[in-house]
């Protein structure tokens, strides 16, 4: 064998060696260290060999979510649901993805669908709850709240989607009972003080709003800095 063909028969060697070298499991390990790059590579090779291994499609779309692909992930969710429709977490993940797009009812369509193949799915009555908030059916939102604490009474969020339901809706005395829930079960639960604080303000308790977003400031919300001056000076 000449020195031509034996560099040429190494290199070979050295390329199937690496596209070995990227299998589910691999992807796996990546998604595990927050390598999404190489996580997308890694499925996208499985996916070239097995193009219709659903679970490599679910995980490919995971990884281009965290990456801020949004419209490619859907693709990917896509395809994983049309290969296989009873994973109630592509739905799910599906639904978030939607959310990130603004989509919200397609989000609320898919959350239903996820809940349907798994109905005590606290995260999904959650999610769902955000999605109706966000396009004004708040009263859905807090049903939905109320299912998810029925299944698990600590979830802080759903006090704080449930608090902020209520804000929306005006009743900023029942929306303060639950943030200060969601920081019962979480001291350091930003989101909780901003809202809560948010609440005080409009029922001009400025006291008690004043303590809320210098906690929140406190906690990493600079943005607290124009509603402190504006009312706590």
């Amino acid at each position: 064998m000449n020195v031509k063909w034996l560099i040429l028969y190494l290199i070979t060697l050295n390329l199937t060696a690496y596209a070995q070298s990227y299998s589910f499991n691999d992807g796996i390990l990546f998604l595990n260290s927050e390598n999404y790059k190489e996580a997308i590579n890694a499925f996208s090779m499985v996916i070239k060999t097995y193009p219709n291994y659903y679970d490599a499609y679910k995980k490919r779309a995971y990884a281009k979510f965290q990456k801020g692909r949004y419209y490619e992930a859907l693709l990917d969710y896509n395809k994983a649901i049309e290969l296989n429709s009873n994973d109630y977490d592509a739905f799910y993940k599906r639904g978030i993805t939607y959310n990130k797009l603004n989509l919200y009812d397609l989000a609320i369509q898919d959350f239903t669908s996820s809940l349907k193949l798994k109905n005590k799915f606290s995260e999904g009555f959650i999610q769902r709850a955000y999605s109706y908030n966000k396009i004004g059916k708040t009263a859905k939102a807090i049903q939905d709240c109320n299912y998810a604490l029925d299944i698990y009474p600590a979830f802080k969020e759903a006090f704080l989607i449930r608090g902020f339901a209520k804000q929306i809706e005006g009743n900023y005395v029942e929306a303060i009972v639950d943030f200060n829930k969601a920081i019962q079960i979480d001291v350091n639960y930003i989101s909780a003080y901003i809202y809560k604080g948010d609440s005080e303000f409009k029922l001009m308790n400025i006291e008690n709003g004043c303590l809320d977003m210098k906690k929140a400031k406190e906690l990493g919300f600079d943005d607290a800095n124009e509603l402190i001056q504006l009312y706590c000076q």
